[in-house]
This record gives C-alpha cells, structure tokens and sequence, in this order.
C-alpha cells in the first residue's frame, strides 16, 4: 500500500486528508507539519475601507477577528483563499492560478489602492511588482511561517521501503521539507505548480509531478491517477 505524506499546516492537512478519503482514496496518511502559523497582531496596520490581496488561506484566517469586510474586494490566489474570503464578506475575485496570475488579474483591472496581506515569508512580492506597474499597494505581514521538525513516525515513513506520495502545496513547505530531507528516498513529489516543483532536489525524490491546475481537486486528482492504493 502507497503512503502519503501530508506535511502542511495542521488544519489544511486533515482538511486534505478528509477529502481525499471522501474521494475514495484508501491509502495510509501520515500528518506531520513541517511549519505551524501564528498570527501577528495587525488591526492597527489594516484599512478596513482598501481593498486586499490574498496569496494565501492563513492570510486570510489571520485577519478573520476583523470583519466582516462588506463591498471590500479581496483579490485572492485561488479556490480555497476565495472561499475563506467569502465567508468574511469580501467581495471576491479568483484568480484561480499562482501569484503571478493573481498579479495580472490586478492589473487587468487597476484598483486605486491595494493592501497585500502575507506570511512573514513569501515566494513572490507582489507588493513590489504592482507599485512598480503604478498600483499603490501596502504590505500588512499578518501571519507568520514557524518552522517545525517532522515527527518521528513521518521519518520512519520516508525512510521505509514503501513509495511515499508527498503532496506540495507551497514554495515554503518544500523548502522546509528539503531542510530535513536531503538523502534520496522513495519519494514520489506531486507540485501544485512549477514554481514550487523548482524547490525539489532532483537526486531526493525518484519523481516529481505537477498537477494540471493548481487546486486541491488536481491534487486529488493526481494522487488517484496513481492507483496504488
């Protein structure tokens, strides 16, 4: 039987973990995050009346005492960000892509005025490119990226002589994971982009997939197309 290995934060790996069980996946999961969020304390650094960017589900979370954002826009990454958007009132806009398809989205329409609000670390800065395209925007860090040792049972996993899936979703985690993981092991890595499939050793991993679009129902998807459960 096929391992899996989930190694985001606690709540979006047993949310994963729900789905992909709900799927019909029947594989053994391991949880064992390489990285836990804290939020930081911003309600004197956000404009409840600016509209936001999201890069990220914690992102969001982060700032979720704050609301509800009503006839706000938050521009976000993705599916599951557009989501936990919504649920604060937001006014959403889904990019559905990475950050740089987010990024064009913004400058398809041109706001007046953006807050970015992030990780403490982030693989792109969209603060950065949308000042410099003429987008005044403001860089709130809401959250951030605490780096954790994988436990125990995770290792034995990696180390066993069974193929382990490793599904991942962030430039961070992967660069975490490879922190701890640097010897060649039967790991089967699936990206959720290209940008994040840069992150993984070659000589670590005995392959790396990415997903046809960058969501959890591609993932899913791809660690199915697997079939060996």
């Amino acid at each position: 039987m096929t391992r899996l290995l989930l190694i985001r934060p606690v709540r979006q790996s047993n949310r994963f973990a729900k789905q992909l069980a709900e799927s019909g996946w029947q594989g053994e999961t391991v949880v064992s995050p390489v990285l836990t969020i804290k939020s930081c304390a911003v309600k004197d650094q956000i404009d409840p009346s600016v509209d936001m960017v999201f890069t990220s589900e914690n992102a969001v979370q982060a700032i979720s005492q704050l609301g509800p954002f009503n006839n706000v826009i938050a521009w976000c990454v993705g599916e599951t960000t557009a989501k936990a958007a919504s649920n604060l009132g937001f006014i959403v806009r889904n990019a559905n892509g990475d950050a740089h398809k987010l990024e064009n989205l913004i400058l398809a329409e041109r706001p007046r005025q953006l807050q970015f609000i992030r990780g403490r670390t982030v693989s792109y800065d969209l603060k950065k490119s949308l000042n410099l395209a003429g987008i005044e925007t403001n860089s709130v860090v809401a959250y951030d990226q605490i780096a954790a040792n994988l436990s125990a049972e995770a290792q034995d996993m990696i180390k066993g002589d069974q193929r382990v899936i490793l599904p991942l979703f962030s430039v961070r985690s992967a660069e975490l994971f490879f922190q701890q993981v640097s010897e060649p092991f039967r790991l089967h890595t699936i990206a959720l982009s290209e940008q994040i499939a840069q992150v993984v050793p070659t000589d670590a991993v005995t392959q790396c997939d990415v997903t046809k679009k960058p969501n959890g129902t591609s993932m899913i998807a791809a660690i199915k197309s697997l079939d060996v459960t």
